[in-house]
């Protein structure tokens, strides 16, 4: 499996330049990439619903609550990027999200979200092969100084990311839709 610097060099190779040995070399091009691996490592988590960026954690309610509106404050994880379901028991539950805290009026519930990956090995190879792309996108024009490059890579990670959400949208159990689901899926108003 590839480390952070395989990555890194990886897309540096792609727009023509020599690879990293380490985040802390003495040059321009790995200066530019410790400045900008992790959001560019953070942006590409949030980007696609990443099934091994998936995690899963029961909240309970904070002791201090909502001004109005909501019944409960539940902090969100440290390592959480995105939300993708909250749900009391099996079923989803209406939120909203202020700040890193997530409110609702349950006053324990299951969370699925995003969280930051921080060990390349837990990464699928899609995810690897997208953040190799964006961070290629991130550099082409510091590192080629061409405007075609930079587009030609922006289109790159652009398909990475279709690829992606394709291929993890199709593994696991289908969702079951009901009558009602339907009906409410043509009037607009699921989530």
């Amino acid at each position: 499996m590839a480390s952070f610097v395989e990555i890194a060099s990886n897309a540096l190779r792609l727009l023509g330049d020599d690879p990293i040995t380490s985040f802390s070399d003495d040059t321009e091009r790995a200066r530019l990439v410790n400045a900008i691996y992790e959001e560019m490592r953070d942006e590409v988590t949030r980007a696609a619903l990443w099934n091994c960026c998936k995690s899963r954690q029961i909240l309970a309610a904070l002791t201090e609550t909502p001004a109005f509106g909501w019944g409960y404050y539940h902090q969100l994880p440290g390592d959480n990027l995105r939300v993708v379901d909250v749900l009391s028991g099996t079923t989803r539950i209406d939120h909203t999200i202020e700040g890193r805290r997530l409110m609702t009026d349950v006053s324990s519930v299951n969370l699925i979200y995003l969280k930051r990956v921080t060990d390349p090995n837990e990464l699928d190879v899609l995810f690897i092969s997208a953040l190799t792309a964006r961070i290629s996108a991130e550099l082409a024009l510091p590192v080629s100084g061409s405007n075609t490059v930079a587009t030609a890579m922006w289109t790159a990670y652009d398909k990475k990311i279709k690829e992606a959400r394709t291929i993890d949208s199709q593994e696991g159990t289908p969702a079951n839709l009901d009558a009602q689901s339907i009906m409410d899926a043509r009037a607009g108003s699921v989530v």
